[in-house]
C-alpha cells in the first residue's frame, strides 16, 4: 500500500504548503485584466483577506513575544486563533458568493454591484464632522449612487420583489443569505456549513461555551489542542481557497487531479469542509 505523506503531516506543515500554494497561484494570476469597477482586484484582495486571517492565526499559534510585559515567553491565544478562525470563514464564503458560484455573469454582476453597495452605503452614513471627512464622503456618495445606478438597471436585481429590493437598498442587508445557507452553496457540509461556524462564532463573540471550555483548559495540556482546532480550519479555508482560485482567475492554474503531492494535500483538507460526514 502506498503511504503518502500528506497522511502523516503536522496542521502546521500542512498550513505551510496551502500557503505556499496560494502564492504560487496568485503569481500565476498576475495580468489578469481588473475589469468595471475593478471586480477583479477585488476578488483578489478578498483572497488576500482569507490568507491573512489565517496567517495572523498561525503567528498567534507559534507564539508573539511582547518584550514590555513578558520578555522571556510567547504569548498564545486560543480565543483570538478561533476568532479568526471565523473571520477565515466568512471571508473565504464571500469569495465563493461573489467570484466562484454565479451561474451567469448577469449573476456576478448583480451579487457584486450589491455587495459594493450596501457597504458603501454604510460608510455614508457613518457621522463625520472634520472638512477632511466631509470631502472624503463626498467622494463615497459619488461611489454609492453609481453602484445604486448600476444595481437598478440589473435584470436580476429587477426579478426580486419589492421586499428583497428594500432591504439590499434601504435596510442595506447583504447578502440576502445565512451564513448556513453560503455555506451549503459553497459545497460544505452541514459539520462545517452550520455546526462547526455555530462553534466559531461562540468563540468570536463571549459565548459562555467557549468561556467555560477555556476556563477549563487555561494551564491544561487542552489548551493547545483548541488552538490547533482554530489553524486546522484555517488551513481547510485555504485547501478550499485554492480549489477555487482559478474560477475568477482562468490565468492561474486549477488543483490537478493528477495524484500528486499539493493535489493530494488540498483535496485532503478540502474534503474535511465539502466531503460526507
Amino acid at each position: 500500500m502506498t503511504e503518502y505523506p500528506e497522511f502523516r503531516m503536522s496542521t502546521e506543515e500542512a498550513f505551510c504548503r496551502l500557503f505556499r500554494i496560494h502564492v504560487n497561484q496568485t503569481e500565476a494570476a498576475k495580468g489578469t485584466e481588473g475589469g468595471k469597477f475593478d471586480r477583479i482586484l477585488q476578488a483578489e484582495v478578498l483572497g488576500y483577506k482569507v490568507v491573512q486571517h489565517a496567517l495572523s492565526a498561525l503567528a498567534l499559534f507559534r507564539g508573539v513575544q511582547i518584550p514590555e510585559l513578558a520578555p522571556h515567553s510567547h504569548y498564545r491565544d486560543a480565543f483570538s486563533i478561533l476568532g479568526l478562525a471565523r473571520m477565515c470563514h466568512e471571508s473565504f464564503l464571500l469569495f465563493n458568493h461573489l467570484f466562484v458560484t454565479p451561474a451567469t455573469r448577469e449573476e456576478a454582476e448583480f451579487r457584486f454591484l450589491a455587495w459594493s453597495y450596501v457597504d458603501s452605503a454604510k460608510q455614508a452614513r457613518f457621522p463625520v464632522s472634520s472638512d477632511e471627512g466631509k470631502e472624503l464622503l463626498k467622494s463615497v456618495l459619488e461611489f454609492v449612487k453609481e453602484f445604486r445606478s448600476e444595481l437598478e438597471e440589473n435584470s436580476l436585481f429587477k426579478e426580486l420583489s419589492d421586499s428583497k429590493r428594500n432591504k439590499i437598498l434601504v435596510e442595506l442587508r447583504w447578502p440576502l443569505l445565512t451564513w448556513n445557507e453560503l455555506g451549503k452553496e459553497a459545497g460544505f457540509n452541514e459539520l462545517h456549513a452550520l455546526h462547526v461556524y455555530r462553534y466559531l462564532c461562540s468563540y468570536a463573540h463571549p459565548g459562555s461555551l467557549s468561556v467555560r471550555q477555556l476556563r477549563l483548559a487555561l494551564g491544561t495540556p487542552m489548551q493547545p489542542h483548541f488552538m490547533e482546532m482554530g489553524l486546522k480550519h484555517c488551513a481547510i479555508m485555504l485547501a478550499c481557497l485554492a480549489s477555487d482560485y482559478s474560477k475568477p482567475f482562468p490565468k492561474s492554474f486549477a488543483i490537478p487531479s493528477d495524484g500528486g503531492d499539493d493535489s493530494r494535500l488540498v483535496k485532503l483538507y478540502e474534503h474535511f469542509a465539502r466531503g460526507n460526514c
